[in-house]
């Protein structure tokens, strides 16, 4: 959520998450539950530690591709004064 809020400031957007990125903090918040609450059960053969892993790297796969664009390019907006 920090690294959302920080990257919508410093690039000039607004700062709503929208669709997509909040989709990908469900998934990093999805992953954090699942590390807490089955790491030591295995579903299908698989560790649930593992199942944990692919919702982390998937949340931050989306965020890097939703996010990356931005911090490449030129701000959007110059910096508000309140």
């Amino acid at each position: 959520a920090v690294m959302m809020r920080a990257t919508m400031g410093h690039t000039g957007r607004d700062l709503v998450a929208g669709p997509w990125l909040g989709s990908v903090f469900g998934l990093i918040v999805l992953a954090a539950m699942t590390r807490g609450f089955f790491a030591n059960i295995e579903v299908f053969g698989v560790s649930g530690l593992w199942i944990a892993a692919g919702f982390w790297t998937a949340g931050f796969a989306g965020f890097v591709l939703r996010v990356g664009p931005w911090l490449a390019r030129a701000k959007v907006a110059p910096k508000r004064v309140s």
